[in-house]
């Protein structure tokens, strides 16, 4: 497929051996291809950089916190440390070291407990699993006055039902 091209448009053909395009013969494109604008030349500009001073140590405000926060941890620390020996001290006073021979002993006792009869009656059941035990248990529990207390405090509950 030959297909023929205006001679307005150029058309390349590459050259291998060459490693070049040329234009084809009889086109018009004899001129070089354009060059890309110059660059422009950067001139390097002075440059300003802000260093802080340099200092041998710390600043000042920071030994008078330290010194600060310092003497208040060992005044709390010396007056904690004081109060508790002082408070071992109040502690041995009140114990005495020796007992006089005017003092007079007094051992302790126990004191009975009152005891309720009906509770008491209560409290005796017998250990048989029998059906016939547990019924002879029932049958000689006296209720009557554990429903006697039980309706007094139901009046007291609820005055106005009563």
């Amino acid at each position: 497929m030959d297909t023929k091209l205006p001679d307005n448009q150029n058309t390349l053909t590459p050259d291998i051996n060459a490693a070049k395009f040329q234009p084809q013969p009889g086109s018009t494109a004899n001129q070089p291809p354009p060059s890309p604008p110059p660059e422009p030349e950067l001139t390097p500009q002075p440059s300003t950089v802000v260093l802080p001073e340099e200092t041998d140590g710390l600043p000042f405000w920071f030994y008078v916190l330290f010194t600060l926060v310092a003497a208040t941890f060992f005044f709390v620390t010396f007056l904690l440390l004081k109060t508790f020996i002082e408070g071992r001290n109040q502690n041995n006073s009140l114990v005495p070291t020796s007992i006089s021979e005017n003092a007079e002993v007094i051992e302790p006792s126990l004191t009975p407990t009152p005891v309720d009869q009906y509770l008491e009656s209560l409290n005796t059941l017998s250990e048989s699993d029998e059906i016939s035990a547990i019924e002879t248990d029932l049958n000689a529990t006296d209720t009557t006055q554990l429903d006697a207390d039980l309706q007094q405090l139901n009046t007291l509950a609820n005055p106005e039902t009563f």
